[in-house]
């Protein structure tokens, strides 16, 4: 009996308007992901661009290098991230399977986590920029 009534908690009936609202959602979502990964092709060929130039005025481009490094793998990591959100909510909603679209939603709740702190680590870092600015703008200022 208590199988009986732990499933009918959990099992998830959709209705069509909501299943086509989502699978509307799965298309923008997978948009989303596509732009994301061309502008990733675009940073990397933006970067092999830097060093050929880089490397014709004596430079090497080392910190261009790192830096599209790290932020190439951050994007592709978001990118795979919503991707595999999109494709399991859909595939779940197809299938009616729970499991496969209980993991898109989180997969998708990760997106936005990942989202999330990035937006609140770049806020720092702004916020200290300006600090910083500030403080040397009234220390400039007493001279």
């Amino acid at each position: 009996m208590d199988q009986l009534e732990e499933k009918s908690i959990f099992n998830l009936e959709l209705a069509e308007d909501t299943k086509t609202n989502l699978r509307g959602l799965t298309q923008w979502l997978n948009i989303s992901a596509i732009v994301g990964f061309i502008s990733l092709g675009v940073t990397i060929l933006s970067a092999i661009y830097t060093l050929i130039n880089a490397s014709k005025y004596g430079t090497t481009g080392t910190s261009s290098l790192f830096s599209t490094f790290i932020s190439g793998g951050i994007s592709l990591w978001i990118n795979l991230t919503l991707y595999n959100a999109a494709k399991s909510i859909n595939t779940g909603i197809a299938n009616e399977d729970q499991g496969v679209f209980g993991y898109g939603l989180s997969r998708l709740a990760t997106y936005f986590k990942i989202i999330g702190i990035i937006a609140i680590i770049l806020l720092i870092i702004f916020a200290l920029a300006l600090l910083i600015v500030a403080v040397a703008g009234v220390a400039g200022g007493f001279r």
